[in-house]
């Protein structure tokens, strides 16, 4: 009764408030049992292959689960009656993998999710082989299944979700047949599968991170830098909207912030998310979002002065914000020169100022500062772009600048990436 009801509920408002665009669906079994394998990483994503199975296979989903869910007696009572198997994470579970062979010998839909556990970055761990091992064993079909956005909705950490659809792309049957028994080959296997997953979700997988189950307040702040850099310099590629990007990476700070108040690059790495949904957003959240940016800058520099990154992005607030909001744009000319002195080999940092000179009728400084831009070596292609940058604003500021010999030769040769 319990299941059937909790059932019927989530299948309801999942579909309704949650659940987007499904493609694929052609590609689920009509007959038999199979091994659905999904990327994991929010609880949504529980109630998202329950929706879709319903709805398109009029089929009830059963998940390995972990053992920890069923500790206390209401969960325990809630979980059994959604379909849910305990699973001993900690070593191998011969009771929760009999479990599974049986159901699929019934011709029941077993969920799996080979990461283990859910994500807490948004990006895809590695895969485990037991999804393998299983197939095998219950020689079944593995339909792999990428889940778009249920990290957007409820990430780990978080209790109530946001109203955010969740897409889905279901792949084409893996056969077991394909797969070889061996250690190798079954990671092998295990590999192609977190591929085929991380093509159909569109989401990267993490293999930087030592342990991406768990990873560093490093490693996660590095995380949060990347979801940043893509909202800010999206491609045509970028599955994401900068929008979504940006709240990753303000999640993740926010996370970091709990276990470190102290920590300069989470407060920057936060400034950037709020000021950067303040410039996109139309909602009267703007406002709110610009002043919280300026507060995390601000608790950036308190515990680390010479922050150049964020003593940039204070000053390019005082630049761009208005004026009765606060604003001084003689402490960005400020800023910017302390950024510059505290680290004087980023390019971004010398156009910054100089755009600031610029606007404050300092001509000559800035023409001897976009002078100093083209000195400074390149580390990427955005510093090749910001040196024609440069060169085009010398020209305006004065036509008859006449270009040293050799000089656009000489501010790319340092380039060290492509």
């Amino acid at each position: 009764m319990i299941g059937t009801l909790s059932r019927s509920v989530i299948v309801r408002v999942t579909g309704r408030w949650f659940l987007g665009t499904v493609q694929g669906e052609e590609n689920l079994p009509t007959s038999g049992g199979f091994l659905l394998v999904a990327n994991h990483s929010s609880f949504m994503d529980h109630f998202v292959v329950a929706t879709i199975l319903k709805q398109y296979r009029q089929s009830r989903v059963y998940y390995l689960t972990k053992k920890e869910a069923f500790i206390h007696p209401l969960s325990r009572m809630w979980h059994l009656s959604v379909g849910c198997i305990p699973l001993n994470r900690e070593s191998a579970d011969t009771a929760a993998f009999r479990m599974v062979l049986k159901y699929l010998s019934e011709g029941k839909i077993v969920c799996i999710y080979p990461e283990g556990t859910r994500s807490p970055t948004g990006m895809m761990l590695r895969g485990k082989s037991g999804a393998v091992k299983l197939a095998l064993l219950g020689k079944v079909p593995i339909v792999p299944v990428g889940l778009n956005g249920t990290f957007d909705i409820l990430p780990k950490y978080r209790l109530v979700p946001r109203l955010h659809r969740a897409t889905v792309e279901i792949g084409v049957p893996i056969l077991p047949e394909s797969f070889g028994k061996k250690g190798d080959e079954l990671e092998q296997a295990t590999s192609h599968i977190m591929a085929e997953l991380s093509r159909l979700s569109h989401q990267m997988i993490d293999d930087k991170s030592t342990s991406p189950e768990n990873p560093t307040i490093e490693e996660r702040i590095h995380i949060a830098r990347q979801w940043n850099e893509l909202g800010i310099h999206p491609t045509p590629s970028t599955p994401f909207s900068p929008e979504v990007l940006h709240d990753r990476a303000k999640y993740i700070c926010e996370e970091i912030l709990k276990e470190d108040r102290q920590n300069a690059d989470a407060y920057f790495e936060l400034g950037r998310a709020y000021g950067r949904l303040a410039l996109i957003s139309k909602t009267t959240k703007k406002l709110r979002w610009m002043m919280k940016a300026r507060k995390m800058f601000r608790r950036a520099l308190s515990y680390d002065e010479n922050h150049a990154h964020a003593l940039y992005a204070l000053a390019m607030w005082h630049m761009e914000v208005p004026k009765w909001l606060g604003a001084k744009r003689e402490m960005a000319l400020q800023l910017y020169q302390q950024a510059v002195e505290c680290n004087p080999d980023e390019v971004f940092l010398y156009m910054g100022l100089a755009k600031c000179q610029v606007k404050l009728g300092r001509v000559d400084d800035a023409m001897k500062t976009l002078e100093k831009v083209l000195q400074v070596p390149s580390h990427s292609h955005h510093d090749v772009r910001r040196k024609i940058e440069a060169l085009a604003q010398m020209l305006r500021i004065n036509p008859e600048y006449r270009l040293e010999s050799g000089l656009m030769k000489q501010c790319f040769k340092n380039l060290a990436t492509g």
